[in-house]
């Protein structure tokens, strides 16, 4: 068992859950127009892919934002697209 694999894994799991609270606080503060749900975050050695469907760029820009003042994030990858019908 190699213990330096778990604790990114739990790392991981963190930073995936503290993304789905800066999405639900861009939300809220931000972009009203951001879906609850349908926006997918994984997160793989501190690098977070956000995938999904928002209604335009100032969401992306709101969530991508709030992910960024997250400490452990080292990189975002965004494959957020915009459509009108969310």
């Amino acid at each position: 068992l190699n213990i330096k694999q778990v604790n990114t894994a739990l790392t991981d799991a963190l930073i995936t859950a503290k993304v789905e609270t800066a999405v639900l606080k861009a939300k809220v503060l931000d972009d009203e127009s951001i879906p609850l749900v349908g926006i997918n975050a994984t997160t793989t050695n501190g690098v977070v892919t956000l995938s999904g469907s928002v209604k335009n760029a100032q969401s992306i820009a709101a969530i991508i934002k709030r992910v960024n003042a997250i400490r452990a994030v080292k990189k975002i990858i965004t494959n957020l697209e915009i459509k009108d019908k969310v």
